[in-house]
């Protein structure tokens, strides 16, 4: 299979050798104001080939050997047609014309177009433009790739890193400092225990763009330090489109494996649940005698419900439709996308844990060694809906929907032995969860006074509902040197891992709405712009867990039931609270908390042109922000927590332009990072995977943050940039998450350190090769690079757990690498691209006195892909991990200093295996 797809590889790339094309570009300018046109269209009559200028007025396209005629078109100016153009092989013909504006019919012009935004050369374009510091990455670009969706797209943004393909990493900083705003508007959130927007819920044929800001500014929410990452979908086109794609996935050591999988519910397949939830009549708790007990156990699903199954390739299906029309003069226009995917995961996961160690010259004895047959599916349907009517040439009014429904289901067999208690183990857990997320915008866009005044206007309601029913665990165990017989744990009262049951709802709704205004005035003879703004946002949140457990009934227990093979041990039978199981709950007033958070702000910001070179944009922003939490420790005692603060939030950004095409930018902020609910509430979560307790911390605080920027942008020409920055920022109590030792197990629990520090250097490259050499090939490749080295270090001050005092903050790699080479050639409609990504290591958990701290160690990524269009059809070929790097935490148990050696001890280790895609798609308009 792997030499087929590499000599498919070739067979595509061999396709272009033989291909002969020209380079034309040129300029295009306004005859009476010698200024450059942007958005201007330069085209081959006849063919679909040519381009948009940019803001300079510039363009450049590749075009096949011939004699065209070339129209050059603008709105409110008279189109020219250039005759005979003759274009030859490996040779570039300049071509600078004006056009002149024609006032005969501009009365008669009714702009209704939107500039194109989904190029590269358009994003670079608006990067330039922009008065912050930002990168991003287009539509276009993430087409060249085997990216799925946007948590694999992001990874190509210089300085940016990501975590099981969801949660984002800006500068090396967690999620947890890093906003994220779909159109605008903040995301509501996918998970529970963090704060995050799971990236991987948009597929990448539904982007426009994604730019990530990595300076602040008034206009942005101030809860950020490591960058607001904006996602753009796919908006207004003038052209009617229609296609359909299907893809499927091989994946070595997952497909056609046989493995333990639960019983699915009938809709399972569509992401959701219907046969796993609580029965309608059962009680609230689950009390009484044995008896009573035992009958309400008895209501349940089969506890162990698994078979053997042999898992299939992964599918996708995606379904595209673009459509625009007019209802007398207003233009209305339609982008409705569909995605379905359903994909496995199979991996054998080496779990270990160790006790401390005296020195770095020995290997710590181990507590448990364990493997995880771990078997995931995930169950993806999405639709994103967005409507768009251009009232007229000033006004626009956008609805946009996304929905995504998750399901995941994920089958855990550990075997292996524990070292401390004398027994081997093979414990089960069988889980599935699902999440509903909507997320629904309406936003209005108003040009007044001729562009001299500009009003905007969003109002938005997110949706999240996260049920995960009837998480079963169970231990089985044997004595070492007695593999054959293997009795079921059987606690003595409710717990929530030993023949467990347990069962979580959450669910949260967000309003909010936003009105900016910008206005126009002269400075000079140079434009500066006053803006101002506000912003209210309400979020509520309401979570509920229950536990119970399969224990002895009090009298004339018979011991051998323990005995009976997990498959049959708590069948009704042996539930009937007389001589055998009745059920015990152990739910308690901690297992339920409710939230809410209201957030008010306003903002004034002035963007200013100081001298002919030099603009600045400063403002203020300041937020009110009333966060609650109210639930109960486990013996009752009520939890109120209530944190108010008004916080002053200024900024800075100046740019100045050394050259034509050099720029200098500088930024300066002040921003907070705010707990999030599930840090604050007091309930404990048990992990099974990391085997570990998760719980919250009311007495958490805000952090704060000083942010610092220096960059030199260089823009050599259309498409390519080149830049080289510094950044500094230092945290007032930033918030970690801090392993303990509680009894004979781990605790993970988030703190507040006293300050940290982070600084560092970043280098982007996104170069044509086109622009060196004419060679056949060469010409066509444009190389993307980037490179970010990050020192951090965080001061634990008197903290008297913290052993390790010097270390980096939680998720901080010292490096960032990614690179990437793209071959396109227009002409014959291929593409071919290898990618390189690897993180350096960085810390997984925070370790104390007691337990060592964790790091994720470097794994090297690379990927390969090819697609070539024949008509309608487009043919994707792809490897994804080609490597198969293992993914490895190693423990610093010896040094205590990040140095890993090799005495330090492996904690987790699997690899995920090597995939090979192969997609079509049909377009059928």
């Amino acid at each position: 299979m792997k030499k087929f797809l590499l000599l498919t590889f070739l067979l595509l790339f061999s396709t272009c050798l033989y291909a002969q094309t020209g380079i034309i570009k040129g300029n295009i300018k306004d005859k009476s104001t010698t200024e450059g046109l942007v958005g201007a269209t330069v085209m081959l009559e006849g063919t679909t080939i040519g381009s948009n200028t940019d803001v300079e007025g510039n363009f450049s396209f590749k075009a096949p050997v011939g004699t065209y005629n070339l129209i050059i078109s603008f709105i409110s100016y008279k189109t020219e047609k250039i005759t005979g153009v003759k274009i030859e092989n490996n040779k570039i013909l300049t071509i600078n014309t004006d056009l002149v504006e024609d006032n005969a019919n501009l009365q008669e012009v009714i702009v209704v177009g939107i500039r194109e935004t989904n190029t590269s050369v358009a994003v670079i374009s608006e990067l330039r433009r922009m008065e912050t510091v930002a990168v991003g990455v287009s539509s276009e670009q993430m087409n060249r790739t085997l990216d799925r969706d946007a948590g694999q797209a992001i990874k190509r943004v210089p300085g940016i890193s990501i975590i099981d393909d969801k949660f984002v990493v800006v500068r090396g900083l967690s999620e947890r400092y890093n906003t994220v705003l779909l159109n605008d508007v903040i995301t509501p959130s996918s998970e529970v225990d963090s704060r995050a927007f799971s990236f991987d819920m948009i597929p990448t044929g539904a982007l426009d763009k994604m730019l990530v800001l990595k300076s602040a500014s008034a206009e942005n929410p101030a809860d950020v330090a490591g960058g607001v990452i904006k996602l753009y979908t796919k908006g207004y086109s003038d052209q009617n489109t229609m296609n359909v794609s299907f893809s499927t996935n091989y994946r070595i050591g997952t497909t056609s494996e046989n493995v333990l999988t639960q019983k699915a519910s009938s809709t399972d397949f569509l992401g959701f649940d219907n046969s796993r939830k609580l029965p309608s009549n059962f009680p609230s708790y689950v009390e009484g005698s044995s008896v009573e007990r035992a009958d309400v156990a008895r209501t349940l699903p089969q506890y162990y419900d698994a078979s053997q199954k042999t898992l299939l390739p992964d599918f996708r299906l995606g379904f595209n439709l673009n459509r625009s029309f007019f209802v007398k003069n207003v233009k209305i226009g339609n982008m409705t996308a569909i995605n379905y995917s359903n994909s496995n995961q199979f991996a054998n996961i080496e779990r270990n844990l160790y006790n401390g160690k005296a020195n770095d010259d020995i290997k710590a004895s181990p507590i448990y060694k364990y493997n995880d047959a771990n078997t995931q599916n995930n169950v993806r349907a999405g639709v994103m809906h967005n409507w768009f009517f251009m009232l007229n040439p000033n006004h626009r009014i956008e609805f946009r929907n996304l929905f995504n429904q998750i399901g995941i289901t994920e089958n855990v067999v550990r075997t292996g032995t524990h070292f401390d208690n004398g027994y081997n183990v093979r414990n089960y857990a069988f889980r599935y969860e699902s999440r509903s997320i909507y997320s629904g915008q309406i936003a209005g866009y108003h040009d007044l006074n001729k562009d001299k005044t500009k009003i905007t206007w969003v109002s938005g309601f997110g949706y999240t509902d996260r049920q995960e029913p009837d998480f079963r665990r169970v231990r089985t165990q044997s004595g070492i040197g007695n593999s054959e017989k293997y009795e079921v744990a059987i606690p003595p009262g409710a717990t929530t891992f030993d023949a467990a049951r347990f069962y979580s709802s959450l669910t949260e709704t967000s309003f909010m709405g936003r009105g900016d205004v910008e206005h126009k005035l002269k400075m000079g003879n140079k434009d500066a712009k006053i803006r101002a703004g506000i912003y209210a946002e309400r979020k509520d949140r309401n979570f509920n867990a229950r536990w119970m457990s399969y224990t002895k009934s009090p009298v004339g227990f018979n011991s051998q039931l323990n005995e009976l093979p997990i498959n049959t041990i708590f069948d009704n039978a042996n539930v009937t609270g007389v001589n055998n199981f009745t059920m015990a709950e152990g739910t308690t007033t901690q297992d339920a908390y409710k939230a809410n958070n209201t957030l008010f702000a306003g903002y004034i910001s002035a963007s200013l042109p100081i001298t002919e070179r030099l603009n600045a944009n400063v403002g203020l922003r300041a937020e009110y922000n009333s966060q609650q939490i109210i639930s109960a420790l486990r013996g009752g005692a009520a939890v109120n927590v209530t944190q108010e603060q008004l916080t002053p939030l200024p900024s800075a950004n100046v740019t100045y332009n050394l050259a034509e095409k050099h720029l200098l930018r500088a930024a300066y902020a002040y921003t907070i990072n705010r707990p999030e609910f599930r840090e604050l509430a007091p309930f404990t979560y048990y992990d099974f995977n990391l085997d570990v307790n998760l719980q919250g911390n009311p007495d958490l605080k805000v952090a704060n943050i000083h942010n610092a920027d220096l960059r030199y942008e260089w823009y050599p020409s259309e498409g390519e940039m080149i830049s080289v920055g510094g950044f500094y920022k230092y945290f007032i109590n930033p918030i970690e998450t801090q392993t303990t030792i509680v009894g004979d197990g781990r605790q993970f629990k988030p703190f507040n350190a006293p300050s940290a520090t982070s600084y560092g250097l970043e280098l982007d490259i996104r170069k044509s090769l086109g622009t060196w050499t004419q060679a056949p090939i060469l010409k066509d490749v444009s190389l993307v690079a980037n490179l970010s080295l990050i020192h951090n270090q965080v001061d634990l001050g008197n903290i008297a757990s913290a052993v390790d005092k010097n270390r980096p903050m939680m998720f901080q790699s010292p490096y960032v690498v990614n690179l990437g080479a793209f071959y396109s050639h227009e002409a014959s409609q291929t593409q071919v691209n290898v990618q390189y990504n690897v993180l350096g290591k960085r810390i997984f958990t925070v370790g104390d006195v007691q337990y060592p701290t964790q790091y994720e160690m470097p794994r090297h990524l690379v990927d390969l892909a090819a697609s070539k269009r024949f008509g309608k059809f487009e043919v994707k070929l792809g490897i994804s991990d080609l490597l198969n790097s293992p993914y490895r935490i190693v423990q610093d148990s010896g040094s205590r200093n990040g140095s890993i050696t090799d005495t330090d001890e492996t904690i987790i280790s699997m690899r995920r295996g090597t995939s090979f895609s192969l997609g079509l798609t049909y377009h059928i308009q």
